[in-house]
């Protein structure tokens, strides 16, 4: 049976169907945070903003540029967005320098081993 929206929306379905959603990015979320603040990867990096819908921030510990880090990542198959890229002045850039946006709503579960290996390869030596 075909609902109209207005029909979708005022039966319910629709605040179901965005606590289904919220549910399951935050689960999904908690999965990657567990993860990613285990063992030795714990000391080198922060997370900041978690909360933030789908996203969460994620601040490295290392002594590489920001550009060697992300070219070391990019050559294990990990593609990570800089926050700095989002600021035009040098200033800012700077201050951003090693803090990366993670989208979290495309990150397969079953490849988090891989990225957490591919972080810990990167960031500890």
């Amino acid at each position: 049976e075909q609902y109209t929206l207005a029909q979708f929306m005022n039966s319910g379905s629709f605040e179901k169907h965005i606590n289904r959603l919220r549910n399951y990015y935050q689960q999904k979320r908690d999965r990657i945070l567990e993860a990613f603040l285990q063992g030795a990867l714990k000391t080198k990096i922060k997370i900041l903003e978690e909360d933030a819908g789908v996203h969460f921030l994620m601040k490295v510990d290392t002594n590489l540029s920001e550009e060697e880090f992300l070219n070391k990542m990019k050559s294990k198959g990990i593609k990570l967005a800089a926050l700095s890229s989002y600021y035009h002045s040098s200033e800012k850039k700077k201050k951003y320098e090693n803090i990366y946006v993670m989208n979290y709503s495309s990150i397969d579960l079953e490849q988090l081993p891989l990225i957490f290996d591919a972080l810990c390869q990167v960031l500890i030596k």
